[in-house]
């Protein structure tokens, strides 16, 4: 054992030559990948290791399985391959894109409860999570990043929500933001091998099918065909309170899962996905799995005939040769810039009416002289958007956008679909600007206007019943990082 507690393993490994392995000093939390060099041989029994291989002519070498000298160079290193393919055990070698987040982080990550979905619960988001479900993505790409610590609570976190009435509604509506932190994190522990190897095939499945499903029901709910003629879409289990249109908490969220399962899936699966789907059949895969809570979404004009629900034949209609303002799921990088330029898209200023708020409320409390970047462009739209009662300013909507957009990012890093470029620096250049202006409010308190009435005073969303300092230290201390190390 380490001093910090790290249990510490000799692991030997193939040098520079890939012919002498030597012994290294490894902590097992320092790296998610395993090495292909161990210590038992195919029999089962201990390898002889030596330090020094003897002299031999040049270039040549010793295996020490076999303890055959090669003089041909091409030939060792195509034998000493097929050895190293034998004693292989689970996943190669990977380098993770992605930084491991603070250790605090870490640690606050594990400290929230065990969250569900569900239609039952309180407030529209189908979740207990909704304020802490952060924690989810935050601890799978710490896995990601090798911190092995976290394996056991991520997988039963997991776990957790593929028992069937925890899992995601996935109705393609309001919800969505949230399940995105399910879907993110899918696509972080597909691209674990540590991880997704500890998952049974069954279990898989299930985060197939969930995956597919919010796909799905957020395709029907934002594609260009379920808007033509001036039609609006019902959600798949009938609910009318959402637009694709409308502000980032919704976006973030339906657009997210559609680039999301783009990345999980491969881009030109995903769209072919859409254009062979059959409703019929996914239920009944659905209802298989066991899926409860998802299934009854998929499943709802059979159980409610009278609401207003779309049958399978529209939601068919509506995904198969899908378009969403004109683009399909072969680009995700463009879906997420055209998310990103909304959500951060707003001029940045202390408050509404130029920080003079309305009633009192949507207007930062106390520094707005000192306001970062006032005039720019990159401030959260949130911060000066509109609902149902008229002008809205809120940090919590705010953040609502922030975070789900993050994840949204993590997904095309992990997945190699991340393009630098133009159109990357601009997005990474007006998260800067909005991330900042949000943690400024937070720090000198933001007092929010929404649906028609102002806030008693600031609202606070830093403590530790929030996820908003686990989510800050993924912006900061993530991927920044990973923005500053690629340019």
């Amino acid at each position: 054992m380490t001093d910090d507690g790290n249990s510490v393993q000799y692991i030997p490994q193939c040098d520079s030559n890939l012919f002498n392995p030597r012994s290294e000093r490894r902590e097992t939390n320092q790296r998610g990948s395993r090495n292909l060099c161990r210590e038992t041989n195919v029999m089962g029994g201990n390898i002889d290791v030596k330090r020094e291989a003897p002299a031999l002519l040049p270039g040549a070498c010793v295996l020490p399985i076999l303890r055959i000298p090669c003089v041909v160079l091409p030939l060792c290193l195509a034998v000493a391959g097929l050895l190293l393919c034998a004693v292989a055990v689970g996943e190669t070698d990977f380098e993770p894109k992605l930084r491991a987040p603070s250790e605090e982080a870490i640690r606050q990550a594990g400290e929230y409860h065990i969250f569900r979905y569900g239609r039952d619960a309180r407030g529209g988001a189908h979740t207990n999570g909704a304020w802490s479900g952060a924690s989810l993505p935050v601890l799978a790409i710490a896995a990601y990043a090798g911190e092995e610590q976290v394996d056991e609570r991520l997988l039963r976190q997991v776990r957790n929500i593929l028992r069937g009435g925890n899992s995601p509604s996935a109705n393609g509506g309001y919800p969505a933001q949230h399940e995105v932190l399910f879907t993110s994190a899918a696509v972080v522990m597909k691209n674990t091998p540590r991880i997704w190897d500890q998952l049974s095939e069954e279990e898989r499945l299930k985060v197939d099918l969930i995956l597919k499903a919010c796909m799905v029901a957020s395709a029907h709910t934002t594609s260009d065909r379920a808007y033509e003629d001036g039609k609006r879409p019902h959600a798949i289990d009938g609910c009318d309170n959402f637009h694709r249109g409308w502000n980032p908490n919704f976006r973030e969220g339906m657009v997210g899962n559609l680039l999301i399962g783009a990345v999980y899936f491969g881009p030109d699966k995903a769209q072919d996905m859409l254009s062979n789907y059959d409703h019929e059949e996914f239920v009944a895969e659905l209802r298989d799995a066991g899926l409860d809570n998802t299934y009854g979404t998929f499943n709802w004009k059979a159980d409610h005939p009278d609401s207003d629900a779309p049958a399978g034949e529209e939601i068919e209609r509506n995904v198969r040769d899908f378009t969403y303002l004109d683009k399909d799921l072969t680009d995700p990088m463009a879906l997420y810039e055209g998310l990103t330029l909304h959500t951060y898209g707003a001029v940045v200023s202390p408050g509404l009416n130029d920080g003079e708020g309305i009633d009192g409320g949507g207007r930062i409390a106390a520094g707005a002289e000192e306001l970062p970047n006032r005039g720019e462009t990159g401030m959260l739209r949130e911060f000066d958007a509109r609902d149902a009662g008229g002008p809205r300013s809120s940090v919590g909507y705010a953040y609502h956008g922030f975070r789900p957009n993050l994840f949204n990012q993590v997904a095309l890093i992990v997945t190699g679909y991340w393009e630098e470029g133009p159109a990357a620096e601009e997005c990474i250049r007006r998260i800067e600007i909005g991330a900042a202006d949000l943690f400024y409010k937070l720090e000198h308190g933001y007092i929010n206007y929404a649906h028609g009435r102002a806030a008693g005073g600031p609202t606070d969303i830093t403590d530790h019943r929030h996820d908003y300092r686990i989510t800050r230290d993924l912006w900061e201390n993530v991927l920044m990082e990973y923005h500053q190390r690629s340019r």
